[in-house]
């Protein structure tokens, strides 16, 4: 899939695979990303900033079979969704707002849930 996005991109999409592990005193990506989990992930990074993609958020996993002895299967693929969502976030470069509704019975912000 990533082959498809560097194809629609036109020149303007390079991939780049990392071993987190190694050390390249050349790549700022692997020096400026702290890598804080063991799960597989996809870094999108676009001038100087960047986004992870987990694999876990690009597919939902069924393991109902676990119990009869199959292995898990991908229930929903979301990754092409995951992937663009974080390219667009990153190219638009606008600030997430967040807004909550006051007056209709809502508990306050600051009482804990």
């Amino acid at each position: 899939m990533l082959t498809e996005y560097q194809y629609a991109g036109k020149g303007k999409v390079d991939i780049e695979h990392i071993d987190p592990s190694a050390i390249f005193p050349g790549k700022g990506v692997v020096r400026q990303i702290q890598v804080v989990t063991d799960e597989p992930l996809l870094v999108v990074d676009y001038e100087g900033r960047n986004k992870t993609v987990k694999a876990s958020e690009m597919a939902e996993i069924d393991q109902s079979g676990m119990a009869l002895g199959e292995g898990p299967r991908v229930a929903a693929f979301k990754g092409e969704q995951a992937i663009t969502g974080a390219m667009i976030d990153l190219v638009e470069g606008k600030k997430k707002t967040l807004g909550y509704v006051l007056g209709h019975k809502e508990p306050p912000l600051t009482e804990a849930a």
